[in-house]
């Protein structure tokens, strides 16, 4: 009875800390003590695409692209978002996708760009089977949703059934497990279409720049977004 009361004066358990108290208005999920304690990229939250994704083209139009793109990253891969990112990948906790989602709104909300669309780094299917859900395609519906924007995430396709990354030892390895493994399926124009493509983790940039390539292929201005990271901003790109 008094978890039952305190569930309805408060609300859910906090994600993070599973103590039931007062939620944060702003990010769903969190409790305000625990959303005081996230670990925000705010000076380093633009990162440059991989040199792999501009080398793969020689069209100078989609370079400039390209080079006038950038990787947004929400938070450092830390307490508690390491955790919740787990949790939503491996352990069915979908509720984190909603929480993940309000970051992400929250990071691309300091610019005043509009986004034709959203798109999510997609699964094979066969690794969509065996997990039954992809953990990206769950946040950029959710930020779908938030932002009143279009999710094209189906017309994007992991054509390739590659090997696990995290099994790639090497970074040329990384990217060469992803040669050509994504294909755009859909029949809308993209030229010029300002697209947000969404992915949970970003290590080396090997699956989000692999996943952009058949955008910018096709004239789409991309922006990366991820959840978190822990790459630095050097002078140099730290890839």
């Amino acid at each position: 009875m008094n978890r039952m009361l305190s569930q309805f004066c408060f609300g859910n358990p906090c994600l993070a800390c599973h103590k039931v108290t007062q939620p944060s208005l702003a990010i769903p999920g969190l409790c305000r003590h625990c959303l005081s304690q996230l670990p925000w990229r705010l000076a380093d939250s633009k990162l440059p695409w991989p040199p792999e994704l501009t080398a793969a083209f020689t069209n100078q139009a989609i370079r400039n692209t390209i080079a006038h793109s950038d990787i947004l990253v929400a938070c450092r891969y830390d307490t508690p978002i390491r955790e919740g990112l787990l949790a939503l990948k491996f352990s069915d906790a979908s509720e984190w996708s909603q929480t993940f989602a309000a970051l992400l709104a929250a990071l691309i909300a300091r610019d005043t760009v509009h986004f034709d669309a959203i798109v999510a780094v997609p699964l094979h299917p066969k690794r969509l089977a065996e997990r039954g859900y992809n953990q990206a395609g769950l946040i950029a519906a959710a930020l779908a949703t938030r932002l009143a924007v279009p999710d094209w995430s189906s017309q994007l396709i992991r054509a390739r059934d590659t090997a696990r990354q995290s099994e790639q030892k090497m970074r040329s390895d990384r990217y060469l497990n992803l040669e050509q493994a994504f294909r755009w399926q859909g029949n809308r124009n993209l030229q010029l279409a300002r697209i947000l493509l969404v992915d949970d983790v970003l290590t080396t940039g090997a699956t989000l720049g692999a996943a952009a390539a058949p955008l910018f292929a096709l004239g789409a201005v991309v922006t990366g977004l991820a959840v978190a990271s822990d790459h630095k901003v050097p002078n140099i790109p730290y890839w």
